[in-house]
């Protein structure tokens, strides 16, 4: 793509956004889907 792509630099986050609204209660305060801030994400199951 190069140095000038100017592309999906949120798609990561846009796609986190919508599994947590078909697997969250409440998307807004996910208990399932975390984010573990400056590593990425974690996937909690109820056995944690």
């Amino acid at each position: 793509w190069g140095a000038n792509y100017y592309g999906d630099e949120k798609i990561v986050d846009v796609n986190i956004r919508r599994l947590r609204i078909k697997i969250e209660e409440n998307p807004s305060n996910p208990t399932r889907l975390v984010t573990i801030w400056g590593l990425g994400y974690k996937w909690i199951t109820s056995k944690q």
